[in-house]
């Protein structure tokens, strides 16, 4: 995003950068839904998602219980962003050049989460995000959430969630859930990860 913005020398007419997955798991024929709204200067930033009415979505079940309750834990430490999309961590989002501008430098998570931490951004930053449904087709085979180290994946993005939160002061200091997956251990978690509840507040029985 840096680079397609260090790119252009005529900066004053409105550019829109667009990020996707490499799997192409979203088709980049979608492209103009979520541009419209910035073209039309209704929104600075639009994110696709696969959870509104008119979404289209084909996803595996392998990872449905785990991705639940990850949705679950960054929901409670992100509120804000939680009342606006649900649908944080999938690619395809559009953002208009202005607004690039003011949150990369904000930007510190360079893994998963960074998704997650874009959208915060510019929440925090006051610019106007908005979400229109897409047709997405998963792709196991190809996701990086779904190896051997998932457990480990799960647990570190967990604790970016934390960082993004921390920075971003969206969650009291003293707050009991931060202070209980900041302390977890990797084999306390491996149990959540055998038998993971759905919702935060069944968690700790789950140890």
């Amino acid at each position: 995003m840096r680079k397609a913005l260090h790119s252009q020398r005529d900066l004053t007419k409105l550019h829109i950068v667009v990020d996707n997955d490499a799997d192409l798991s979203i088709h980049p024929m979608q492209l103009g839904i979520i541009m419209k709204d910035i073209v039309e200067g209704k929104a600075n930033v639009v994110a696709g998602s696969r959870r509104e009415a008119d979404s289209v979505s084909l996803i595996g079940g392998s990872r449905n219980q785990r991705g639940l309750l990850f949705i679950s834990i960054w929901k409670y430490f992100l509120p804000q962003l939680a009342e606006i999309i649900t649908d944080t961590n999938r690619a395809f989002k559009a953002f208009e050049h202005t607004t690039l501008e003011k949150i990369l430098p904000m930007i510190e998570t360079y893994t998963f989460a960074y998704q997650v931490e874009m959208l915060q951004a510019c929440i925090s930053s006051g610019f106007s995000l908005t979400k229109k449904g897409i047709a997405y087709v998963d792709s196991e085979a190809a996701s990086t959430q779904n190896t051997e180290d998932i457990t480990d994946s799960y647990l570190n993005q967990v604790h970016q969630i934390i960082d993004i939160a921390q920075r971003f002061n969206t969650i009291s200091k003293q707050d009991k859930w931060l202070n209980y997956f900041l302390n977890i251990s990797e084999e306390e978690w491996l149990k959540i990860e055998t038998n993971p509840p759905k919702e935060l507040l069944n968690l700790q029985n789950s140890i």
